[in-house]
């Protein structure tokens, strides 16, 4: 693959394509907190595909964490708290199976911390809340 491909290539991937994408292969998750290892709630999304090609485009439009699925033969892209928003943000308007997992995710990254910083506990409560609609649409989907 020259220059021009990849540029053809990157230009195809746009928000509505990430969209699609995200509607058959992402996912939004959140856990509710309490435990000791995660005290607080927090969300994740993911996309994970068998070919990395497309993962590859998409985290140079949207930079996140990369690699191997553990155990399995397909290829994961993962943001995380605040790094979510971008992505979710980007396709808000365009995605339709997992609307409301992508509104509440955005949300819910929103109230997190900065990396490696506490969330404020004043907005626990909405946290638990957002956390729970994605988890709870989740398994309507």
């Amino acid at each position: 693959m020259d220059h021009n491909d990849l540029l053809t290539l990157l230009a195809r991937v746009t928000p509505q394509y990430v969209a699609g994408f995200f509607d058959g292969e992402g996912c939004v998750y959140a856990h509710l907190g309490g435990t000791q290892a995660r005290r607080h709630p927090g969300v994740w999304v993911s996309l994970s595909q068998n070919d990395v090609t497309p993962l590859a485009l998409i985290a140079i439009k949207y930079p996140g964490c990369a690699g191997p699925t553990p155990s399995k033969s397909t290829f994961t892209l993962v943001w995380s708290g605040r790094n979510c928003i971008p992505i979710l943000e980007a396709i808000q308007d365009f995605v339709i199976v997992k609307k409301t997992q992508v509104d509440a995710g955005i949300e819910l990254a929103k109230l997190m911390g900065d990396h490696g910083e506490r969330p404020h506990q004043s907005n626990l409560d909405k946290r638990r809340e957002f956390a729970t609609i994605i988890k709870d649409a989740k398994i309507m989907t």
